[in-house]
């Protein structure tokens, strides 16, 4: 009777030792599953994070890192934050609340919240701050210009609308006059901008053709493409009962010195600049440009004429745009000409026309 007793006794042991070593296991693979539920990875999967997504996040984030990660919702375009390009330099961990807030409040593209967010006037100023996103927003808005745009708002005398900022910028006017300058891009063909800062070489040349007496002053010359283009304009206009007159076309460098020398006889260099352009800075060394007028109007009485309308309303249609327009003068650094008028191909010529844009804005964004 004691052995069975005492075997009873044993076996009741081993029941309550092997329950209790079942309680512990259970305790610690649940203690292990809580673990593994709020690990980070789990807690990441669980907000829609893929594997590939959560490895760059893990990669780039410390665990103390993460909170405002999980304080909010599916997030892809935080990965591009982090995984893109300029992200060794450009993503900074401390300013994570503020991506994924901006993400969230604005459909901007990741390299743009990168650009507002680390800004330093983000959030500091709250006017600026807003005007900051206008620009974001603009239709003409360049990413290469950004910092041109904020360092104009910051710096302007008086207070400019986002629209205005982004012309401005986009057309260098940020930039002094003939002091920031650089060569002009011959690969934009018909659309080569030469202005204030960008300039020819004196050895610039073009295939030039002598334009027909009866088109105008004789022994002026039109690159090719814009003579045959005139021709097409001239005969339109002859048949609207409109006669055309070009009274100065090609302008090579030596010329455009004593251009620029006459006016400087008239006023100061600051009167000269507002009127003429420098030797290499002007648009008739391109062979492109050309001053129009009808027998009997002059420069003061051209505006408003019947010609300057209709060239006004038709000079697009045949690959021409009136270069210095009313009311653009921030722009093109010139005053308004009604007969100054530039070749830059049909396709070119709608698109300004229709989006009332000098050549200026047009090739900041469509040029090269």
């Amino acid at each position: 009777m004691e052995f069975l007793s005492g075997f009873a006794y044993n076996m009741d042991m081993v029941k309550k030792r092997t329950l209790g070593f079942g309680l512990v296991v259970t305790a610690i693979l649940a203690v292990g599953l809580c673990f593994w539920l709020n690990s980070t990875p789990q807690k990441l999967s669980r907000l829609g994070y893929n594997a590939d997504e959560i490895e760059i996040i893990t990669a780039q984030l410390k665990r103390s890192e993460l909170e405002p990660v999980f304080g909010s919702e599916y997030l892809p375009e935080l990965v591009q934050l982090m995984s893109m390009e300029a992200a060794p330099t450009d993503f900074r961990v401390e300013k994570l609340a503020d991506y994924i807030q901006a993400e969230q409040k604005y459909s901007f593209s990741p390299e743009l919240i990168l650009k507002l967010v680390n800004h330093p006037d983000y959030n500091t100023d709250e006017k600026y701050t807003e005007q900051m996103i206008e620009i974001l927003y603009e239709e003409y808005y360049l990413t290469r210009n950004q910092a041109r745009y904020f360092a104009l708002v910051s710096s302007a005398e008086q207070e400019l609308e986002s629209k205005e900022v982004v012309a401005l910028v986009n057309a260098n006017r940020d930039r002094e006059y003939y002091n920031e300058t650089e060569a002009a891009n011959l690969d934009n063909g018909d659309l080569l901008l030469v202005n204030k800062y960008y300039y020819l070489d004196h050895d610039f040349t073009v295939d030039l053709v002598e334009q027909s007496a009866s088109y105008g002053s004789i022994g002026e010359h039109m690159e090719r493409e814009t003579y045959a283009a005139f021709e097409e304009m001239f005969a339109a206009a002859q048949a609207a009962g409109y006669q055309l007159y070009v009274t100065s076309g090609y302008r090579g460098y030596e010329e455009q010195e004593e251009v620029f020398a006459s006016y400087l006889a008239e006023g100061d260099e600051e009167y000269a600049l507002k009127y003429a352009a420098k030797p290499g800075y002007s648009e008739h060394q391109t062979g492109r440009a050309i001053d129009v007028f009808t027998p009997g109007e002059t420069t003061s009485s051209f505006a408003g004429s019947p010609v300057a309308t209709w060239l006004a309303e038709h000079a697009h249609e045949y690959g021409f745009i009136l270069r210095y327009p009313e009311g653009k003068e921030d722009l093109t650094g010139y005053s308004y000409e009604p007969w100054h008028y530039r070749y830059v191909g049909r396709e070119a010529a709608q698109e300004i026309f229709q989006r009332g844009i000098t050549l200026e804005e047009y090739v900041a964004v469509f040029g090269k």
